[in-house]
């Protein structure tokens, strides 16, 4: 495997993903660390990371010898593995190779979960924010298999919230 030099395309296509760090870190909660490398041959290195307290990193490392490793073994996506930061914590890790339209690999996109923290504390960091939801929220997301389920759905709730609400709500006097 040989690292090249990004084309402006290929960074387009790096820094599109950007978001996707930021989404994922959110989503698993301050214990998972989330890293976009680039492959570039002039600087391989770290482009976005998200909670790089867990190994101290920040932009501009450089990539780990491991991930080079497994970029050699030709996976785009590597089993988990078990790996140990710096500083002596236990990381669950998957490395995703990045490919750009011609197939070459451009970028990794590696996540990293902290083993070693403390349970109670790893679900608190994923639960949501604000309270949770009821049937009064409105915000239930509903996952349906198809359109039609979720026009049904989206029907449904607009009459449930239209014969609960109260006619000063809906702006008529009564």
């Amino acid at each position: 495997m040989k690292l090249h030099k990004l084309t402006p395309k290929d960074m387009e296509i790096l820094n599109a993903i950007k978001n996707v760090v930021d989404g994922i870190a959110t989503m698993y909660g301050s214990h998972t660390e989330v890293v976009l490398h680039s492959l570039d041959r002039e600087n391989p290195s770290v482009i976005k990371i998200a909670n790089g307290h867990i190994t101290g990193r920040s932009v501009g490392a450089p990539i780990t010898n491991l991930a080079l490793e497994k970029l050699k073994r030709g996976q785009d996506i590597s089993e988990t593995y078990l790996s140990q930061s710096g500083n002596g914590k236990t990381l669950k890790s998957i490395t995703t190779v990045i490919r750009n339209e011609k197939q070459m690999a451009i970028g990794l996109l590696c996540i990293n979960t902290d083993m070693d923290a403390p349970l109670m504390s790893v679900l608190h960091s994923m639960l949501p924010q604000q309270s949770p939801l009821t049937e009064h929220s409105g915000t239930s997301e509903v996952f349906a298999v198809n359109i039609e389920e979720t026009l049904h759905s989206t029907i449904d709730k607009a009459r449930i919230q239209l014969r609960s609400a109260p006619l000063a709500k809906l702006g008529c006097l009564a």
